[in-house]
């Protein structure tokens, strides 16, 4: 890995474990920078260790409930990434409290540490006004980063497409077991993004922020080539 050494510049992120997460830390340890991967689970993060160089992706246990504890993490690191996120709400993971309590409070904390670069993962669509429950918590959750980190950048990526993908793959599973594909609103339009390419991305920005004194924007959309409707996306799954 090029120009990694115990004294790189250290990247904290949180979801690196992810379906997205781990195309970052995998971009990101090609810089060379040491990353800390906060999860629940680092049993189940060693395979992110063959990323990097020896030493140079370590885990910390932890989750956005015991933020205080990791403030000796956050002081260390140079760039903080949040890459967590729920698709659907359960018992102990909602909304509000995943895509905007605990992004707020881990803003908060970058800044008090002294945290140069925070990049947040939220979703194409986001708005504070929506109708949606999903929308309108990673509306507020942009907002509330926004306020206690002023400079962070925000990436809003449309359906994310890939091996490991929980949209097409799930859909792939129906077809396997049932003889119809349920199609609800099959005219709506999408514009999948390809999950590495949302990877080059944060690398770029992070290489952009290294080379020059120039601020990014705040807020980047980021869809792929294509614009297809749903039902023209079942059919090319299929």
């Amino acid at each position: 890995m090029s120009n990694y050494s115990f004294k790189s510049p250290i990247i904290t992120i949180f979801g690196g474990t992810g379906f997205l997460g781990r195309y970052i830390v995998n971009r990101l340890a090609k810089l060379g920078y040491i990353i800390n991967v906060v999860t629940r689970f680092p049993n189940e993060a060693i395979f992110l260790k063959t990323s990097g160089n020896v030493g140079q992706i370590n885990f910390a246990k932890g989750s956005f409930s015991n933020l205080s504890k990791l403030s000796y993490l956050l002081s260390s690191s140079e760039i903080v990434i949040n890459c967590v996120g729920i698709l659907n709400e359960e018992k102990n993971k909602k909304f509000r409290q995943i895509h905007s309590d605990a992004p707020e409070k881990l803003a908060i904390l970058a800044k008090d540490e002294g945290v140069k670069k925070f990049i947040h993962i939220s979703s194409i669509g986001a708005d504070q006004k929506s109708d949606s429950n999903y929308a309108k918590s990673k509306g507020i959750g942009e907002t509330k980063i926004l306020n206690a980190f002023p400079d962070a950048i925000i990436l809003r990526p449309s359906i994310v497409f890939g091996p490991e993908d929980q949209f097409f793959n799930l859909f792939s599973q129906i077809s396997c077991i049932s003889p119809i594909l349920p199609i609800v609103g099959g005219d709506t339009k999408f514009q999948p993004v390809y999950v590495d390419d949302i990877a080059k991305l944060v690398e770029k920005i992070i290489k952009i922020e290294k080379s020059t004194s120039e601020k990014n924007n705040s807020i980047y959309e980021l869809g792929g080539p294509d614009i297809m409707s749903f039902h023209s996306l079942m059919l090319k799954m299929l």
